[in-house]
C-alpha cells in the first residue's frame, strides 16, 4: 500500500496544522439545521479550537476574536480552548458561509492539493498561523427579522427563539451610537425607542418597540466582558414583558448608589415598567424616534 505525505508542511510562518470538520449540531452549510434555534443555540458562532499552551505562545486569549491565515486565505472566528487537541493543531468547523457570517469560510483557507486517487482536498492538513484580531467594540443584537445590512467589521447570525441573533464587532468606534443603532435596526418614526448610554464604560443599549412589543434590541461595549448575553437566551416575547431590565447593567441599586447617589435617586418607572435608569437617559423613550 502506498502512502502520501502532505505536500505542504508547517514552517516558521505557518506553524500550525489546520484541521476542518463538522460539529455535533450542524450539517454542511446549515441551510436546514441552521434554522433550528435549539441546534444553533449550542455553538451559535464560528470558532477555532486551539490547545491552551499554543494560545499562550501565540499571544491569543480564549473568547476573543482571532484571525486564522494560510497561504490561500484567512477567516476571523472566536477562540475556544481545547486541551484535548494535539499541540500545533487547530480546528475550524466547515459550516459557516457568507450567509451566516462576515468572514468564516474555512474552505477558502484549505490548500489546493488533492488526493491523486479520490481527488479530495487536504481538508485535514493545511499549514496555518493564528493571530489576534483587534477590535474597538463588541456587541450583539436580537431582531424579529433579518437585518438587511450590518455595518460592522465582523458579524455572525444565528437562529434564536422567535428572533435572529447577531454577534457584532468593529474596528472603528461607532461614533453616534444612537444613529448607528437606529440604522442597523431600521427604526422608523412610528416605532418607540428606549436607549441607555454610559459615558464612563462606553456601553450602549437600545430597545426598539413596535405595536407594543419588542422588535429588536442592541448591546454594545468597548470591552467584551461588559457585553451581557442574558437577553439572548430568552424569547423576544418574554423580553417584551420588561424591556427595561435588559438595558441596565448587572450592578444592583446598592452598588449604583455607592458610586453615584444622583444616579440611584433618578431611577424611574416607565409605563409601569421598572426601567432602573436615569430618566434623562431614556432618549426619545416611548415618544418614539421621531423626536430624537
Amino acid at each position: 500500500m502506498c502512502c502520501y505525505l502532505p505536500r505542504h508542511g508547517v514552517d516558521e510562518e505557518y506553524p500550525f496544522v489546520l484541521n476542518t470538520g463538522r460539529i455535533r449540531d450542524q450539517w454542511h452549510t446549515m441551510t436546514r439545521t441552521g434554522k433550528s434555534a435549539r441546534l444553533s443555540g449550542h455553538l451559535p458562532e464560528p470558532f477555532v479550537e486551539m490547545h491552551p499552551e499554543d494560545a499562550l505562545v501565540s499571544g491569543v486569549r480564549e473568547g476573543e476574536l482571532v484571525r486564522v491565515a494560510t497561504k490561500w486565505g484567512s477567516l476571523v472566528a472566536r477562540l475556544k480552548f481545547a486541551s484535548t487537541l494535539r499541540r500545533r493543531m487547530i480546528f475550524v468547523p466547515i459550516h459557516w458561509s457568507d450567509v451566516g457570517a462576515s468572514d468564516a469560510r474555512v474552505g477558502a483557507l484549505v490548500n489546493p492539493v488533492v488526493d491523486p486517487v479520490s481527488g479530495e482536498p487536504e481538508f485535514k492538513h493545511t499549514p496555518a498561523r493564528i493571530e489576534p484580531f483587534v477590535v474597538a467594540w463588541h456587541g450583539f443584537a436580537l431582531s424579529r427579522r433579518t437585518l438587511p445590512e450590518v455595518e460592522a467589521t465582523w458579524w455572525t447570525i444565528a437562529q434564536g427563539q422567535e428572533f435572529q441573533r447577531y454577534e457584532l464587532a468593529g474596528r472603528r468606534m461607532y461614533g453616534n451610537a444612537s444613529a448607528w443603532a437606529r440604522r442597523l435596526l431600521q427604526a422608523t418614526e412610528s416605532d418607540d425607542w428606549i436607549e441607555y448610554s454610559d459615558s464612563g464604560s462606553g456601553a450602549f443599549r437600545a430597545v426598539q418597540l413596535r405595536d407594543g412589543r419588542i422588535e429588536s434590541c442592541l448591546f454594545l461595549s468597548p470591552r467584551l466582558d461588559l457585553v451581557e448575553h442574558r437577553a439572548a437566551a430568552a424569547p423576544v416575547d418574554q423580553l417584551a414583558e420588561r424591556p427595561g431590565q435588559f438595558l441596565v447593567p448587572r450592578r444592583g441599586p446598592d452598588r449604583v448608589a455607592e458610586r453615584d447617589p444622583a444616579f440611584a435617586s433618578d431611577l424611574v418607572h416607565h409605563e409601569g415598567i421598572a426601567v432602573g435608569m436615569p430618566e434623562q437617559l431614556l432618549v426619545a423613550g416611548q415618544r418614539g424616534v421621531r423626536e430624537a
